[in-house]
């Protein structure tokens, strides 16, 4: 039996970004989150398309369960980047993970969410 991997959330800034990625195998959750500074190697000519773009890129181990998948995220500062995909299935989720923290959501993050207040 393959396992189905998808994206769940993705946060960006000017020097990267961050994924987190769910998967559901036998009828369990796992997440893992990636992070991914290789832009800032394109900011450096000479190592546009070259295997430095490697080392700008980091995966966590797999967690089982939601609860542990979302401490992936509290790793790094995921509410002060902007959203660039979110998984309809994870929005309340998420939303409920940014406002344990936060109980103000930005103004691109509202939008992006598309709630008026909160």
């Amino acid at each position: 039996m393959n396992a189905h991997v998808y994206g769940v959330l993705t946060v960006g800034g000017s020097g990267g970004d961050i994924t987190l990625y769910g998967c559901r195998f036998q009828e369990k959750s796992y997440y893992l989150l990636r992070t991914s500074e290789a832009a800032l190697c394109g900011m450096i000519e000479e190592y546009e398309n070259s295997e430095i773009n490697n080392l700008f890129q980091q995966t966590t181990d797999h967690v089982e369960g939601w609860e542990l998948g979302a401490e992936l995220l509290e790793r790094y500062s995921w509410r002060r980047l902007y959203p660039v995909y979110l998984n309809p299935t994870y929005k309340e989720r998420i939303l409920a993970s940014y406002l344990k923290k936060s109980p103000n959501l930005s103004g691109h993050w509202r939008r992006f969410i598309g709630r008026d207040q909160h």
